[in-house]
């Protein structure tokens, strides 16, 4: 299959800011012809693709979403504007300790949702021409931690559905490649929570002690590592970027 961005249409979840943001970026200086960013965040998404199309010359869009609830509506309307997708970013998440149902639907259910619509629109077996969908993960969807369960449990369902959905013998049908990216500690929004002077308020000493005692890395080094892996990574492997280091993770099936 083609491994080059330039002229690909893609579908970024999650891309008002941090990570997602600037895999956009990233993807755009590698000559992307449309970056299609979707978050709840509207004034974020905003401001987000008016910087990108200074940047870049009016390749980004930003649609309004949730990706709980609003998958058939949005894919109607990207499809309509561009006809075809050849990248889809699963990258929204949260981490909600007191709300595990919406951390399932939103870190596992609802990637798996929209990688079936767009992978069966990608499909060589429906007539598409292939595609890449890459699916945001965690370090904590291989290693295990006392802290974070629910969160844990949704980029481990994550990651094996990514290696299913993704074996070869699905690739050979569709030609759809799926793979993952599970970063290690990150500086997002995700975690500013744990780093912020009042944490201490709503967050147990022990799990601050843990998070802040890790390293962490910036929002570029991961992005370039999802430029790296498009061109490198084979279907249904897991990436693993921590420390600014990029490696395979080697499941045993």
């Amino acid at each position: 299959m083609e491994r080059e961005l330039k002229d690909k249409i893609v579908v970024i979840t999650g891309g008002a800011c941090g990570i997602g943001f600037s895999i956009a970026e990233k993807y755009l200086q590698n000559q992307v012809a449309a970056v299609i960013i979707l978050d709840t965040q509207q004034e974020k998404g905003e401001k987000s693709t008016k910087i990108l199309n200074e940047k870049y010359g009016n390749k980004a869009i930003f649609k309004k979403c949730d990706v709980t609830t609003d998958l058939d509506l949005i894919y109607c309307e990207i499809i309509n504007a561009y006809k075809y997708v050849d990248i889809l970013i699963n990258n929204a998440g949260i981490s909600e300790r007191d709300n595990p149902r919406l951390t399932m639907n939103v870190n596992a259910l609802a990637p798996i949702e929209w990688t079936l619509k767009f992978r069966k629109h990608m499909s060589k077996e429906n007539g598409g021409k292939g595609g890449t969908i890459l699916n945001m993960g965690s370090l904590f969807g291989i290693r295990s931690s006392y802290f974070g369960p629910v969160y844990q449990a949704s980029k481990h369902a994550l990651n094996g559905f990514t290696k299913a959905i993704g074996h070869q013998f699905n690739f050979d049908n569709s030609g759809v490649r799926v793979i993952a990216l599970c970063p290690g500690f990150t500086t997002t929004s995700l975690v500013k929570k744990y780093l912020d002077e009042d944490a201490e308020k709503n967050i147990p000493s022990h799990i601050l002690e843990f998070v802040r005692s890790m390293k962490f890395q910036s929002v570029d080094a991961v992005s370039n590592a999802a430029v790296d892996i498009f061109v490198k990574a084979e279907t249904g492997t897991i990436w693993v970027i921590e420390n600014n280091v990029l490696l395979q993770h080697e499941y045993e099936m």
